[in-house]
This record gives structure tokens, sequence and C-alpha cells, in this order.
């Protein structure tokens, strides 16, 4: 006998919560039932839940009436299998993309019994989230240009919206808050830049979730956006690989990670990674690559003991090292004698100075990061579950400006030099509860974090009346000490009647810093929440949503770049004068499927700031400080197409049109000139731009694949006051890969090109302290990849 079920085959029934990681609320759940040809439920039936990789999630047996259900299953593609002796068994994929529930039919017949099968690799439904939403799944993170050895930023930075810069900074929708980055549901402290995302390798993370707008109250601080790590855990079977790249500028990176259970309730994931290049940063020159070695190295680890059903334990340790050298422009000449200025440069800024080509500045980065978890389940999740997760974190940065070179005999007098040390230890935790009771998804949690700051310096000043060299009378030393505690508390509902959901929730933070030899600064705000969305039948979904974003400033850093700069001298404390900002929050937007293998979306959002934050850099360092404009604003508008065809195509494009502006510098004025401080007109931030865009294509064919990655942006600012913009740019980065399987025991060989056009565009510009940066020229990249256990094979392949 036969039946027709591709109606059900990949449906998914979405009753969505708030998006989030696994343990970390109440996430998509896999409910369903096993029968037989005749409809009866299967008592003690196999189900297994295995992700794209086909590494087992959870399994299970049926009950007395054939049901079962996997709980806390984060968004991504799935195949769930059944199977019971003497019958055979049937599978089905399905996609989860927001939380809630999707229901399944498995049906297991005997031999003599035909039964037709369809897999629906359709694009998945709108999602149903009151904000803006992407989720990446560790299929999609694989098959990218660069595979497992590229950041999580760079997968960030092909969000609509988003803007990157030479130093894997990214900036989304004019936000210059910068990113909360959360890993397995916990929020991480500040780093020193972007250290801690571009120290996360794609092979660690099983998905991410991107939220860039509609921020649900359980995230605070840092709200540019939210990236929502859920990272790999061990499955049934051993698995694990060791790489090694190789290519352009002497690009040297071996990588190892492994995963494996150790016994039937305890697991764990481990890897690591070690990088040389000579261009390890986008430098101000392209031709000639002139001082930019460097080295990094990463570990990491996760362990996950379930002693029962209702308690989980887990264990996370990172730790990433990065030294890099300080890029010297080749193109800026010593000033003749009697000279006094250079002529601006191609974009109409100041020249930056000449740096005399033996001077070996560096930067030198460390970061620790450890968090355990703790998470119960309240009768079996139906009253509710429970998140305790204390964190510590140890960021340090380096920058050593040598001057005895810096400040030589070719420097352009009044240089200066500084050697930095930044040292931060954070400690903290989250505790969070959430329960679901008939339509309503509850949260409710508070978090915390204590800063110990310390920030030793010294600064140089050239000796311009002997020639150059340190002027010994100008030297200047000291030590600064910042202590903060940020905490907060939520809680949010999210409630869902037939195809409506409303969102709402209140967040109340605080922030309290204490700068050595000065009072202490306390801020407090308060954050309503409210979204909803619609769904106008099974395909069109609309949402809106509005709110008030509170996000308080980095207190270690405000006086990092005036002690590198020399403009506060030794023995003067840095005024601390920094502000949270608060932003008025607002977006609308609609996705549908418009055929079954493609799904748009468009987005509008405003916002309006008060005390908004910025940042200025340290030279062509990863050190930041921040300052505050009196007032702020930002609009666009932003458009997406996802299409997917069979198992063997998918692609994604997206746009976007933006401003984002700033009024009236408001803090950290020593950072600044008398004429930038009268200067009270909207001004366009340097580090937006006006239209981005960006597509990709994944072509898949058994075991090879071949992937390509667009990125356009019409130019970031330029000029004195930011009123112009360098050319726009269009970078193309490729890959192919194929997996061979000798005696079943597969190899993966790849290669890369990034920049494939070769398009020589600027990353960053000489307006305020950051020389003239370009884009990576075209590079080429080999890899292989052996594994380190027997691929586990599955029936059907």
């Amino acid at each position: 006998m036969s039946r027709l079920r591709a109606a059900l085959f990949g449906a998914v029934l979405v009753i969505p919560a708030i998006p989030s990681l696994a343990h970390a609320s109440p996430d998509a759940t896999i409910s369903g039932v096993v029968e037989d040809a005749l409809l009866h439920p299967m008592t003690n039936a196999t189900v297994i839940l295995h992700d794209t990789s086909g590494a087992t999630v959870a399994k299970l047996q049926t009950g007395a009436d054939g049901k079962f259900a996997f709980p806390n299953i984060a968004f991504g593609d799935y195949s769930v299998e059944a199977s019971s002796p003497g019958l055979v068994g049937d599978h089905q994929h399905i996609q989860l993309t927001a939380a809630g529930i999707a229901p399944i039919e498995l049906v297991l017949t005997s031999n003599d019994e035909v039964i037709q099968i369809h897999e629906d690799w359709a694009v998945p439904a709108p999602p149903t989230a009151s904000g803006s939403v992407s989720t990446v799944t560790r299929q999609a993170l694989q098959e990218r240009p660069g595979g497992e050895d590229r950041p999580v930023t760079d997968v960030v930075a092909s969000q609509p919206g988003v803007v990157a810069d030479a130093l894997g900074n990214i900036y989304v929708r004019g936000n210059h808050a910068n990113v909360q980055y959360q890993v397995d549901g916990i929020p991480v402290p500040d780093s020193v830049g972007s250290l801690f995302a571009a120290s996360i390798p794609v092979r660690l993370v099983q998905q991410l979730d991107v939220l860039t707008g509609g921020m649900p109250a359980e995230f605070g601080d840092r709200l540019g956006a939210v990236v929502n790590l859920q990272t790999r855990q061990a499955g049934e079977h051993p698995d694990g690989s060791a790489q090694v790249r190789y290519g352009s500028f002497q690009t040297t990176e071996p990588a190892a990670a492994y995963a494996t259970k150790l016994g039937d309730t305890t697991g764990m994931f481990v890897g690591g990674s070690y990088l040389y290049s000579q261009r390890a940063l986008d430098p101000p020159s392209i031709d000639p690559i002139l001082h930019d070695t460097g080295t990094s190295g990463r570990v990491f680890g996760r362990a996950d003991w379930n002693p029962c059903t209702c308690n989980h334990f887990e264990l996370f340790v990172t730790y990433a090292h990065n030294r890099f050298e300080v890029p010297i422009d080749p193109s800026v000449a010593p000033l003749a004698p009697g000279q006094t200025s250079r002529p601006p440069d191609q974009f109409g800024n100041d020249s930056p100075p000449f740096i005399p080509h033996d001077t070996n500045s560096t930067e030198t980065e460390d970061e620790l990061f450890a968090a355990v978890s703790f998470t119960h389940k309240f009768d079996d999740g139906k009253d509710g579950q429970l998140q305790i997760a204390p964190i510590y974190k140890l960021s340090r940065g380096v920058l050593f400006g040598d001057p005895e070179h810096a400040l030589g005999a070719l420097a352009d007098p009044g240089s200066t030099a500084s050697n930095v040390t930044r040292d931060a230890q954070h400690a903290g935790g989250v505790a969070a509860y959430s329960l679901q009771r008939g339509g309503h998804a509850m949260k409710f949690g508070v978090q915390t974090d204590s800063l110990f700051g310390r920030t030793e310096f010294a600064s140089f000043v050239r000796d311009d009346g002997n020639g150059g060299g340190i002027d010994p009378t100008m030297t200047g030393r000291g030590t600064d000490i910042t202590n903060a505690i940020t905490s907060g508390a939520y809680g949010q509902d999210r409630w869902t009647t037939g195809k409506l959901a409303v969102d709402f929730g209140l967040r109340v933070d605080e922030i309290h810093v204490s700068p050595n030899d000065q009072a202490s600064h306390d801020d407090v705000g308060v954050s309503p929440r409210l979204g909803a969305s619609l769904g106008l039948g099974s395909d069109v979904v609309v949402h809106a949503y509005t709110g008030v974003l509170w996000q308080p400033p980095a207190p270690l850093d405000a006086g990092d770049a005036a002690r590198a700069l020399g403009v506060v001298p030794a023995g003067t404390p840095v005024p601390y004068d920094l502000e949270p900002e608060t932003d008025l929050y607002a977006e609308l937007g609609v996705s549908a499927r418009l055929v079954s293998q493609l799904r748009g979306t468009l987005n509008t959002y405003g916002r309006y700031a008060y005390d908004q934050l910025d940042d200025t850099a340290i030279g062509s360092t990863s050190l930041l400080s921040n300052y505050n404009f009196d007032r702020g604003r930002a609009t666009g508008v932003e458009a997406a197409l996802d299409m997917r065809i069979g198992p063997w195509l998918t692609a994604f494009a997206n746009g976007s049109l933006s401003l984002a502006e700033g009024e009236g510098i408001a803090s950290a004025k020593y950072l600044f000139t008398a004429a930038e401080l009268a200067d009270t007109s909207w001004q366009t931030l340097d580090h937006a731009q006006t239209w981005t865009a960006n597509a990709g294509a994944t072509v898949r064919d058994k075991r090879f694949t071949a992937s390509a990655v667009m990125a356009y942006g019409s130019g970031l600012r330029t000029g004195a006051d930011n009123n112009d913009h360098v050319p726009g740019h269009l970078t193309v980065d490729t890959t192919m890969a194929y997996t061979f399987t000798p005696h079943a025991y597969p190899i993966r060989v790849a290669a890369d090109v990034v920049n494939l056009f070769d398009d020589h565009y600027a990353y960053r510009i000489a307006n305020g302290f950051v020389g003239s940066s370009f884009g990576a020229p075209r590079s080429v990249y080999l890899s292989i990849s052996i594994p380190l256990a027997a691929e586990p094979h599955h029936d059907g392949e």
C-alpha cells in the first residue's frame, strides 16, 4: 500500500518564542508520532535526531502512544530517523527557523509494503520573530569561502547593513556601540577590539543566530547586533579532523578538532589552531607590504555532563593569542629640509606622518574566557528550566610603540610614541528562568559583570632640538586603574494566539564606574520593549517593533587614546565623562515565501540616540577609545532574498540603503581640536556606507561543493567633515572543495580565492587617527583536511 505525505514532510508549525540557544531559553521542539502503515502507534520505536553532518543530536524511544519529543533544539536543518526491528525505517528532513513546536509523522512499514517518501527542500516558512533575525547553520558555515578557517565576523559581515574594517571590527546599521557575542546563551564581556569574535573559528560553531534589530529584553549592553553562538558538542560517534591551510603571503595554518563521548553521560569537544602570515592586517599600502607579519593561536574546549534528563552541565573554555606588527605606509616620504607639511592623500585627508622604516611597533593580545553552565529542567521541562552560569574573562592588550626608532632622525618634528598595556579581568555570571504556559513563553533573568582594569603607559616625544631620538624631559609614565560593575535584570513574555504573536519585556540596567583619583560615576537605564508579528496566511509574516535600547560605554578604554597620543600628561588623571547611549528604536518589516524555492524580506528601521557612542582608534591597532556625540540618528531600508532548490543549490542576496549621523562631540573632548568641538552640525559617521549589498551561492554535487560570496560597499566617508566618500568596492571570494573517500575515510581538499577580481578598495581612511588601509589583494589558499575518526555509516547513503 502507499500513502502520499508530501504536505507533512518538512512542515513546520511556527509557535515561536524568543530566538536563543540550546540551554538558554525555550527553543524549538520537534514533536511527533511513529506509526505503522495502518496508523497504529508504534511503542518502543527508536527515534534519532541527526544534524547536517550526520552526527547524533539526540536519541529516544517512543512511549505507548507512539509519540516523541526533542525539546530545546537550536535552529537549523535536521533529519529525524525512526526504526523498529523487522520494519522498514522512515526518516524526514526538517528545518527549524523559529522557536516553537515542529510536528512530524513517521511511518514504519513491512518489507512487502511500499511507501512514497518526499523530502521538502523548499525554503523555510517566514520567521515570526518581531525583529530582524537570521540563522546560519553549520552546513552553510562549512560551505562558505574559507570554510572552517574563517572567523565568525566574516559571516556576520555578510548580513545587510553591516560594514567591516581592516581590523575585523564590524558595525551594524550605523551603530558604533559594537556587537554583543553570546556563547551558548552566556554574554561575553568586552574584548580588545574584535579579538574574541576573530578568535572563534567556524569549526567550533554548530550554528549562529544574528539579531540586527528588535532586541528582546534579555539582551543588553552592546546592542549594535547580538550574535548567538551555539558551540558544537560530541555526538554518538567520535568526530574530528586535522587540517593544514597554506597560501598567499606565506600564510600557514595548521588546525585540529576532535569530539567524542566519554561514557553515556559525558562528552567533550576540543580543538586548536596556529596561524602565521606576512599579511596579518590590511595595511596602509597594498604593495609593497611593509612590516605586516603576524601570528595567532587559539585553543578551545567544551565538556558536557548529563547525569539525568533534568540536569545539564557545560564547561566552555577558550584562549586566544594574537601578535602583529603595526603596518607602516611606505608611500609616505620624510619631510624635505624646510618642508612643514605634505599634500593631502588621494582622498583629500591630511597625510599621515612618516614612520621610519626600521620602526618595529607591535601589538600583542591575549584573551582567556571560561564559563560553567548548569541547566535544570523542572518536571522534564513542563515547569520550566533554570540556567545558572558564572564566567571569568582575562583580556590583555600590549601596544609597543618602539619609540627608539619611531622618533628617529627622519621622523616628523613633534612626533610622539607610546607603550600601552591594557589589562582587564571580568568576573560575573547570568541566571535565567524560562517557562512555557499555554500561549506564553516567558523568561526572567539577571546578569552582572565586575571589571577590574589596569592600564600602564609610557609616552615619549621626539627630541627635535638634537635631530631626533627620545626627549627624556618629555617622557611620562603612569598607571590608570578603572573598576566597574554593570548589572541588569529583565522579564519578557511572548504571547501567541493564532497567527498573532506579541513580545513585551522590560529591562533595567546600571553601571558603576570607579576611575582612579576621581569620583565614581553611576548611570541607570530603563528599557521597555514591545514587538509583534502577524501571519497573513502560511507564507507571509509582518512584524513591528519599538523600544528603548540602553548601551553603556567601555569604561576601561576611555583614556587609552589620551595616553597613547600624549594629549593628557602623565600624572594628570584622564577625565571620565562618558555617558551611556540611549536609543529610541523602531522597525517594521515583512517576510514572504514568494514561491516554494524563494523567500523575500523587506525591513525599514529608525533610531534616534541621546549621547550616541563612537570610537576612535589608536593608529592601526585594535585599541579603541569611546566618546559621545550629543545626539545621533540612523535610518535605513534593507531587502533580502533566500533561495533553495533541492539539496544541490542554495543562494542568498541582500542590500541596504542607510544613513547614520552624529551631532556635537559631548565627551572625551581632549581627543579633538577646537574646530572639531565647535562643529555642532550633523555629520555622517566615518564607518557608515550609504549602500551595501551581499550575495552568495553554493552548488553541491554529492561530495563536491562550489560557493561564492560577493560584497559591495559604496565607500566609507572621508574628508575633514566626513562629507565625501572614497570609491566603492565590489569583492568576490570563491571556494571549491571535494571530499575523497578512499576506504570510507574522507579526505577533503579545498581551494579558496579571496578578492577574485583584485579590487583595491579602501577599508579605512586618514580621518581620525587611522591612516589609509586597503583590503587584501587577490590571494589564493589551499587546504587539506583528514579525519581523526572513522566516518559513521548511515543507512540510505
